[in-house]
């Protein structure tokens, strides 16, 4: 009875048989081939090739100069001293939202025309 209930409670793990020799049950069997299966599936995905993604920098772009780093100290002065016009920004921001919100509604719109929606609707039927 305690033999059962010790070959119960470690199914997975080696056991000795009767005549003292190891054997590996079934599931340790599989580790090794689970394994194998998942190299094979990943090892052909490290040798693929990136995308040029250089190609997509115009010759204008790569030759132009880096833009100048200006400390943020001098632009924050100029804001509490009252030199930006905070009208002038606010109408700008304003007519930039609004232009921005006219935008989305445009995208969110049908793509499809009326006779073109009926005749894609047919051919789902």
């Amino acid at each position: 009875m305690t033999t059962r209930l010790i070959e119960q409670m470690f199914k997975s793990k080696p056991r000795l048989r009767e005549n003292h020799r190891w054997c590996m049950t079934k599931p340790m069997m599989m580790r090794p081939i689970f394994g194998l299966c998942a190299l094979a599936l990943l090892l052909p995905a490290a040798c693929t090739q990136f995308p040029a993604l250089d190609s997509r920098a115009t010759p204008e772009l790569l030759a132009a100069e880096y833009p100048a780093l200006v400390p943020v100290d001098p632009l924050l002065d100029t804001a509490r001293a009252g030199q930006v016009d905070v009208q002038q920004a606010e109408t700008g921001l304003t007519t930039r939202a609004r232009n921005l919100q006219a935008r989305a509604a445009r995208l969110r719109g049908t793509v499809l025309s009326g006779p073109e929606k009926q005749r894609l609707a047919q051919g789902v039927r």
